[in-house]
């Protein structure tokens, strides 16, 4: 129980009609914090983004809130544009109106210097909503735009008091992934400038810059060129390529600038530069001089805050309990007879037995809907193929999981929807997920020369990402005190990782795993 207020005294939103459990203390705790950090461990359903926006309204400051997907953006928006809060997003998620051909703003006649008179009046989409976000009081956008916006383009969003960064656990990932440099070796542009294979695999970091420089200044002239003939009508053709000459440009100045601590991934279709670590780079990267920044999460942890690079001495770390049921939200683990864990050495027959003990989990609940986490394509193909309930099944490509989500949320039972990566992000309350199986553990593809790197200089750093991955997806579901969903992990690994690792899981994930020889049975739904 709390003194304070309803939230709509102070101006939030009429939805959130009162404060949950340990809201309060967490919105003080961020106000009254006289260090520039603080992290805050909150459970799924606690209400994180109630807490950090009225921490923002209680202190008056101007605020960006900073998101890991475009799901989580969205529902953000949805949450809390009542109030003034305003959303950006990148210059491909806005139609260009003055050639109105399907053209997107990033690739629009001004990146070749055309003047466009619709900026000025208001009718450009994209810079009709900087304008707005350049005057909002809270700001809410994506960690990719943000990066992307503060080092490359002109049309800033002004000064801010006071940053968010939902979904801390992924920020490490969400830096490296901005400092990442991606050549798609089939590319018009790249496969003309590539050195041959044999030499590829001899260059060091310094010849890779050198090389960089050399084409960087090439292409700076071909984009001069094309500038001019977009400049004189050129069609969309024309802005498609300048478009692709200013992105490789771009990757040439960033190759040609990378340091010695940057590892280089050769492979079939695609050479990939960045940073071991990106600790050294978040400062300039992300939290610009920022003067004061809340990292929250339901599993960021002291691990996730030294690899952002901020010290001990300038962060405070805060854990809140779970409060809702623990019967509610159990993790349980379903052993195999013989066991079967997954990994590179996974037989055909142990494959066999994985998917069979789907099928037996679904089979007593096609009264409900449910999630499977397959953790591979490879894996969400062989089950929507072979399973015995695969005409209750859907499932989704890159480009299209919004999509097919919100389409999933709206189906009757019995509606499965089969995943690779579904972890973080998204919500599934109450009816539209009763259960979930999670098929494997998921390390982070010890193949990539990235990983190999980190994992040589850090050998517990995919354990913590793959631990950060199951804290995350156990919390889909679940979403208030009086919300319930069965959670299956049939992955024999589990056993002994929870035993090694859990000291990167929050308590309230360790106390509520367990572990039954059979199949529970399914809780009686109730109907309304």
């Amino acid at each position: 129980m709390t003194d304070l207020l309803p939230p709509v005294a102070f101006g939030l939103p009429e939805k959130f009609v009162d404060w949950r459990t340990d809201q309060d203390e967490a919105i003080f705790s961020i106000i009254n914090n006289e260090k520039r950090f603080i992290t805050q461990v909150a459970p799924c359903g606690f209400g994180k983004s109630l807490v950090y926006v009225a921490a923002a309204v209680f202190k008056g400051e101007r605020s960006i809130l900073l998101t890991s997907t475009k799901g989580l953006q969205t529902q953000l928006l949805n949450d809390f544009e009542t109030m003034g809060a305003v959303d950006i997003r990148g210059r491909n998620a806005y139609p260009c109106n003055l050639v109105k051909d399907g053209t997107r703003c990033d690739q629009g006649p001004c990146i070749a210097g055309v003047k466009c008179g619709l900026k000025d009046e208001g009718r450009c989409l994209y810079f009709k909503q900087v304008k707005k976000a350049q005057k909002a009081k809270i700001v809410i956008t994506n960690y990719a735009y943000w990066m992307t916006n503060s080092k490359y383009a002109l049309e800033g969003l002004g000064d801010f008091d006071f940053m968010v960064c939902d979904e801390a656990h992924g920020v490490p990932n969400s830096v490296s992934a901005f400092l990442t440099v991606t050549l798609e070796r089939s590319d018009v542009v790249v496969e003309t400038i590539l050195p041959s294979e044999n030499v590829l695999h001899q260059m060091s970091i310094r010849a890779w810059r050198q090389w960089a420089l050399s084409y960087e200044q090439r292409i700076a002239k071909e984009i001069e060129l094309l500038s001019a003939t977009v400049r004189e009508g050129g069609g969309k053709t024309s802005r498609r390529r300048l478009s692709k000459l200013k992105s490789v440009k771009t990757n040439l100045a960033t190759i040609s600038n990378m340091q010695d601590d940057w590892a280089i991934d050769i492979g079939k279709f695609v050479i990939s530069f960045a940073p071991v670590w990106p600790a050294p780079y978040c400062e300039e990267s992300l939290f610009l001089n920022v003067n004061r920044i809340l990292l929250t999460s339901a599993s960021v942890c002291e691990k996730t805050v030294n690899m952002l690079g901020v010290s001990f001495e300038d962060n405070i770390i805060q854990e809140y309990a779970h409060t809702f049921p623990l019967e509610n939200r159990l993790l349980t683990h379903i052993p195999h007879n013989p066991p079967v864990r997954m990994n590179r050495h996974t037989t055909d027959m142990q494959m066999r037995q994985w998917l069979t003990k789907i099928d037996q989990i679904i089979k007593g609940r096609l009264d409900r809907n449910g999630i499977v986490h397959t953790v591979s394509y490879d894996r969400r193909n062989l089950v929507i193929t072979h399973s015995k309930h695969k005409e209750y099944m859907v499932t989704h490509k890159r480009l299209d999981t919004e999509k097919v989500v919100e389409r999933f949320k709206r189906m009757k039972s019995p509606a499965i929807l089969v995943s690779p990566s579904m972890s973080t992000g998204w919500d599934f309350p109450d009816d539209t997920c009763r259960y979930q199986i999670i098929g494997k553990i998921a390390y982070p593809d010890t193949r990539n020369v990235i990983v190999k790197a980190r994992t040589k200089d850090d050998p517990e750093y995919t354990s913590y990402e793959a631990m950060q991955q199951l804290v995350q997806t156990c919390g889909r579901p679940v979403r208030s005190a009086t919300d319930w969903a069965e959670n299956f992990i049939i992955d024999d690994n589990i056993g002994w990782f929870i035993k090694r690792y859990g000291k990167f899981a929050p308590k309230w994930f360790t106390e509520a795993i367990r572990k039954s020889a059979r199949i529970p049975t399914s809780p009686k739904i109730k109907k309304v």
